[in-house]
């Protein structure tokens, strides 16, 4: 949705959109509804945890948590063209 372009773009800036989604181009999943996106995006940031661990023998901060939630529901508002009016410095959505 063209009207959400700016909080899309702020949320693929974050840090672990970078580190984990961007890979998988989450615009061009093929979408069905706001389930399966939020499972299937749940779902590699579950990898990314895993491999986090992995590699620095230690969890995740739970800030990243909610930084994937985010961008995860910023996605899901986008895909059911749900305008996102505003988004405050902790990227809070109104609709």
């Amino acid at each position: 949705m063209i009207q959400n372009k700016i909080f899309i773009d702020r949320l693929k800036n974050k840090t672990i959109y970078k580190d984990c989604f961007e890979v998988h181009n989450l615009d061009s999943y093929a979408y069905i509804d706001a389930e399966s996106f939020f499972k299937y995006a749940w779902s590699i940031y579950i990898k990314y945890q895993n491999k986090y661990y992995a590699i620095n023998n230690k969890k995740v901060n739970n800030s990243t948590n909610g930084q994937a939630f985010e961008i995860i529901f910023g996605f899901v508002l986008d895909h059911e063209n749900i305008l996102i009016e505003w988004a405050d410095k902790a990227t809070c959505y109104r609709w």
